[in-house]
C-alpha cells in the first residue's frame, strides 16, 4: 500500500484493518482524475468479514473524504453484473446505476459484463 502511495499520487489504495485482531481484512482504493475532477473505487473484502456493515462505513467515510477533502465532483465504481452483494451495497451508499459496458472482463474463463454506478457530490445526501 506504501509503494503505492508512493509511486503513483493518481491512485491510492488503503488498508482495511480489523479493529479487534488488527488484521488486514480488505482494501479500498480510488484512481483520482484531477482534470476532470472525479475519481474511480474500488474495494474488497474478506469473505468472513462480509455482511458485517464494514464495507459500507468504510464506502461512506470514502466517499465524503473524495467529495469533501479532494474535492471531486463524481465518484463511479464498475461491478460485475452477477455480483448482486455488490451492487446492492454501491445502492445502499447512494450510487446510481448509470449504464452498462458489456464483456469487460475476462474472469473465471469468460467475458464478464459490468454496470457502472456513480455519485455525484450535489446528490451525496440523498
Amino acid at each position: 500500500y506504501i509503494k503505492c502511495y508512493e509511486n503513483n499520487s493518481s491512485y491510492i489504495m488503503f488498508a482495511i484493518v480489523d479493529k479487534i485482531s488488527n488484521e488486514v481484512i480488505g482494501s479500498i482504493s480510488y484512481n483520482l482524475n484531477r482534470r476532470h475532477d472525479y475519481a474511480s473505487i474500488g474495494y474488497l473484502l474478506c469473505k468472513k468479514m462480509q455482511n458485517k456493515g464494514i464495507m459500507t462505513e468504510a464506502i461512506n467515510v470514502f466517499t465524503n473524504y473524495l467529495f469533501n477533502e479532494l474535492k471531486c465532483n463524481r465518484i463511479e465504481a464498475e461491478v460485475i453484473k452477477d455480483n448482486i452483494p455488490s451492487i446492492k451495497l454501491l445502492e445502499k451508499c447512494g450510487f446510481k446505476e448509470e449504464g452498462l459496458i458489456r464483456s469487460k472482463y475476462y474472469i473465471n474463463n469468460k467475458y464478464n459484463d459490468v454496470y457502472v454506478y456513480g455519485k455525484i457530490r450535489d446528490e451525496k445526501n440523498i
